[in-house]
């Protein structure tokens, strides 16, 4: 709100009354009014772009609804829920979701919150086939959050073992093969056909094991 219409707002909750634009006599209210604010009001307070008085008369019984992050136990039935709704209005008949589509609902961190829930949910009922909802018919970003999580899991669980006791640098399997392949190609001058003799493997596939390992970089 602008400076202006908070100061109005403050006299409609401090006298009960309001003037109706172009009116010239107050007219009485009496209301009870509910406020929502996604914005830091104390931090806006400080700034000076939201009024100290009105802050302090609009907050009587505060209420802090924590974020979808917060409260995962609640995501999969505001999705059922949402899913309902969506078959009434998209006249659909899904049924629900699987249990790892359920999963990647419950573990992506949604920082739309219930917004971003329900238009994964719209979307989703529109481009998937009627029927329990499946991990493949959930958005990319839903699926991919997930997979990167796992993966930075994987390598957490490695950190706390990643040397050796002789002081070595302990490696993946296939980081160790990779490591091994370059030393070959680097001593057989990057003949191909030599180093896939000596590794023991096809030229084919060290061709392609080579361009997944340049795809990777």
């Amino acid at each position: 709100m602008s400076a202006s219409v908070q100061a109005k707002l403050l006299r409609v909750l401090e006298e009960g009354t309001f003037n109706r634009l172009g009116g010239t006599r107050p007219i009485k209210v009496n209301v009870r009014l509910i406020a929502a604010s996604n914005a830091d009001l104390k931090e806006a307070i400080a700034r000076a772009q939201f009024r100290e008085d009105l802050y302090y008369r609009l907050n009587v019984v505060p209420l802090y609804i924590p974020p979808l992050r917060e409260r995962r136990e609640d995501i999969v039935s505001l999705a059922l829920e949402l899913l309902q709704h969506f078959n009434r209005e998209l006249r659909k008949k899904f049924t629900g979701f699987t249990p790892g589509a359920a999963e990647l609902l419950q573990n992506y961190p949604w920082p739309g919150n219930i917004r971003e829930l329900k238009n994964v949910i719209e979307r989703t009922m529109i481009l998937a086939p009627e029927g329990a909802i499946d991990v493949a018919a959930l958005p990319e970003e839903v699926r991919d959050h997930v997979r990167s999580s796992r993966k930075e899991e994987s390598l957490d669980d490695l950190s706390d073992l990643d040397v050796s006791p002789t002081g070595r640098q302990l490696v993946t399997l296939r980081e160790l093969e990779d490591e091994y392949i370059q030393e070959v190609l680097a001593a057989t001058g990057n003949n191909k056909t030599q180093a896939s003799r000596i590794l023991g493997i096809h030229p084919t596939s060290l061709m392609r094991r080579l361009k997944k390992e340049h795809t990777a970089e």
